[in-house]
């Protein structure tokens, strides 16, 4: 879980949050991924971006079809697993 893996984690509060801030106030939509196991560290990312980034919250909705369909229509893809989920991206065109 990308969110969850201290070994890969950003400072969501500040790193993650100042990305999707920046995104938004240029007209990009954010949309959060991850599982169902994600959902806490998700909740901090959320409450950081209170009033000032609506992004979509996908956190532990998606399964792997919805999620490539998900990437399919993404222009940038942002993520901590350099696996799974970039892999998954490159095949959907992201």
């Amino acid at each position: 879980c990308w969110l969850t893996d201290v070994r890969r984690q950003l400072k969501k509060e500040k790193n993650f949050a100042a990305l999707a801030k920046n995104l938004g106030n240029d007209g990009a939509v954010v949309v959060l991924t991850g599982a169902a196991a994600d959902r806490a560290a998700a909740d901090e990312l959320l409450e950081a971006l209170a009033g000032q980034a609506r992004p979509i919250d996908l956190v532990g909705r998606t399964d792997l079809c919805t999620l490539a369909s998900v990437f399919a229509h993404c222009r940038a893809l942002v993520t901590n697993d350099l696996a799974g989920r970039v892999s998954l991206g490159r095949h959907r065109g992201c």
